[in-house]
């Protein structure tokens, strides 16, 4: 063997991995100095030839410096070390917004092209079908520009990629429009009872119904799809509606698709989703948003039964009301009396208490000045904490 040429031949986990690092590096990038050769791999082990580092050679210095290990750093402050906010991804999404679009022309080619099939989804709403868009790209406005077309009855626009929005703010608006209704008998009355209303209704009025994206995160729960197949089903109804998620397909089993009666329409467009995307969070936010819902499932776990209901209370009254309501305390004593929950004001203030110092619950001020009791939550985000402890309880 040459003199100041070693072998270096062990069965070590580290050595393993050392020598596929050298296999990927070159001679000028290795730790350990000048490789003589590649690294040779035996039956009995795994060996390598390297040359001798002089003292003091850049080498040696490479070496001490690619051994420096950094700390290692948690998930906790993950979000710090990497300095993204909420504040660089709102500049990083104006930014990616002032882009230059590409392809101008074959993308107004797409759109004349399906322009040109207008005449044909009209013929198939009056034999009875709804419309639904699906492909790649925002269909927002080629379903505006084709709901124009239509001007035997009314059109209700829907943007169901609102987190705030449910079906039965969708039947509720529906039955103003054709019914006349007043907005304190849409509060009170059932969203079963005004569907049947408006598929009774003799007036002759029809009424047209967009819903852009259909499979947003406010109308994904199969009560919500249930509702608005039954809103389909009334004669004088018709549902245009898109949808952009990639399983947007299994929202629908065989009686919900056979309730819509869809006709798919292959709308690709490769338009960006200015408008849509708006209610879609930052990766930092929704993160802490996940966190925030699987901590508020953890706290409540340990809360007693009735600490529980009370706040399925204010969940359930926060989706139908909508976040910017809030309920307040009079209004809450009463409901949690009715069901037997509390006995006195002093006990649901307690409880109260416990959710404001778990972050469960807030208050602030109403529109008439009072305090009102409010989850920090998006809808959807509630639906899932009271369907997580529901699950939890059974």
């Amino acid at each position: 063997m040459a003199r100041g040429v070693g072998i270096r031949n062990d069965r070590q986990p580290g050595t393993v991995q050392l020598e596929r690092i050298f296999r990927s590096r070159d001679c000028a990038g290795s730790p350990f100095g000048m490789i003589s050769g590649p690294a040779q791999s035996s039956r009995r082990g795994c060996c390598a030839i390297y040359a001798p580092l002089k003292a003091g050679g850049p080498g040696e210095v490479s070496y001490f410096a690619r051994k420096h290990v950094r700390p290692k750093v948690g998930k906790r402050r993950v979000a710090d070390v990497l300095e993204v906010g909420c504040a660089d991804e709102g500049a990083l999404r104006e930014i990616l917004a002032r882009l230059p679009e590409k392809n101008i022309n074959e993308r107004m080619a797409l759109m004349q092209r399906h322009e040109q099939q207008f005449c044909t989804w009209r013929l198939q709403i009056r034999l009875g079908f709804n419309i639904l868009l699906y492909g790649l790209g925002s269909k927002r406005e080629l379903l505006d520009d084709f709901s124009e077309t239509l001007n035997n009855g009314g059109i209700l626009r829907v943007n169901g990629f609102l987190r705030k929005l449910n079906a039965k703010k969708i039947v509720a608006a529906a039955a103003g429009a054709l019914l006349r209704l007043p907005k304190t008998e849409l509060r009170t009355c059932p969203p079963d009872e005004l569907v049947q209303r408006i598929g009774a209704d003799i007036s002759g009025r029809c009424l047209y119904i967009v819903i852009h994206n259909i499979d947003g995160p406010g109308l994904r729960t199969v009560e919500d799809q249930l509702l608005l197949s039954q809103l389909a089903v009334c004669p004088n109804i018709s549902v245009l509606a898109s949808v952009d998620h990639i399983n947007a397909h299994i929202l629908w089993d065989k009686q919900l698709a056979a309730a819509f009666n869809w006709s798919l329409q292959d709308c690709t467009t490769f338009r960006r989703y200015i408008v849509e995307s708006t209610e879609i969070p930052f990766a930092v936010a929704g993160r802490r948003e996940e966190a925030a819902r699987r901590g508020a499932a953890v706290v409540l776990r340990t809360l007693v039964p009735s600490a529980r209901e009370i706040f399925r209370l204010i969940g359930e009254f926060q989706i139908e009301e909508g976040a910017d309501q809030g309920i307040s305390l009079p209004h809450l004593f009463r409901m949690c009396r009715e069901r037997f929950l509390v006995s006195s004001e002093l006990t649901l203030k307690s409880y109260l208490t416990e959710f404001r110092d778990h972050e469960l619950v807030v208050m602030k001020k109403g529109q008439d000045g009072a305090s009102v009791y409010c989850i920090p939550m998006a809808n959807d985000e509630i639906s899932t904490v009271l369907k997580e402890m529901t699950d939890g309880q059974s």
